[in-house]
């Protein structure tokens, strides 16, 4: 409704409308109060029943505002969730990941998916919200001297807000 031009012409109709009845019965009413106060009355239900496309944005590594799966891809290294609830599936890590992925989460809630035989190297960061660490038992400490071919990941963890678990499948 913001983009398709209907919030836009039912906004300027009323603009035009408050402005013919104040000079046509020379009435003293605050225009701009007026229309402010439609404007935000559209917008909110432009919000509720239409969703705006600038309000949703989602690709394969960033949710905001919808529910969505993730998938893990090599060449990305940060995944994000704002106001929404999204599941991140890692269990298709077969090798060793240098790099450290981050997954953030604000004001949603996130599972990642992880694999039961890979390896974690997990830090996490909570404000005002949770980050719940994968099964101990499950994870295989491997001294680093040692050359493995056991499937790791570091992953840098952060909730504002939000809610991020990770579950062992």
């Amino acid at each position: 409704m913001f983009n398709s031009g209907i919030f836009w012409g039912i906004f300027i109709i009323a603009f035009g409308v408050v402005m013919i009845i104040k000079h046509l019965f020379s009435l003293d009413i605050p225009v701009v109060k007026i229309m402010f106060g439609v404007f935000l009355i559209l917008l909110g239900f432009s919000v509720l029943f239409a969703r705006p496309k600038f309000m949703i944005h989602s690709d394969d590594h960033t949710v905001v505002f919808s529910n969505k799966g993730l998938t893990f891809h090599e060449n990305e290294d940060e995944y994000v969730s704002v106001f929404s609830n999204a599941e991140l599936d890692m269990t298709s890590i077969d090798k060793v990941i240098d790099e450290t992925i981050e997954i953030n989460s604000v004001f949603s809630e996130m599972t990642v998916l992880l694999n039961k035989e890979t390896k974690v190297n997990l830090r996490s960061d909570a404000v005002f919200g949770s980050v719940t660490k994968p099964d101990a038992e499950i994870v295989k400490e491997v001294p680093d001297s040692v050359e493995t071919t056991i499937p790791t990941i570091n992953i840098k963890a952060t909730a504002v807000f939000g809610k991020i678990t990770f579950v062992r499948k």
